[in-house]
């Protein structure tokens, strides 16, 4: 009967060191997330940063670029009704 009660003893706590490792292994792999995601957040921070930079000079290179289609039909609306206009 003793034999029996150290097993029962001895298998909870068996059990009970097998959820504490099981505990650990899960706080230990939050803390992992927890540290990637701190080193992840400033290279976000990092490529929308590049991201905007780059939106800015498209923008200003787009906008020169309407500003001289603008100029290329005027001058092509100018030259048609000039005196060299041919007939129809």
């Amino acid at each position: 009967m003793l034999w029996a009660g150290l097993l029962v003893v001895v298998i909870l706590g068996i059990v009970l060191a097998m959820r504490h490792g099981q505990q650990r292994q899960r706080q230990r792999e939050q803390q992992a997330a927890s540290l990637t995601e701190l080193t992840f957040v400033p290279a976000l921070r990092n490529e929308i940063r590049r991201l905007r930079e780059d939106t800015r000079r498209l923008r200003r290179e787009r906008d020169e670029l309407l500003g001289v289609l603008t100029q290329l039909a005027k001058l092509l609306e100018s030259y048609g009704e000039g005196p060299t206009k041919r007939p129809q």
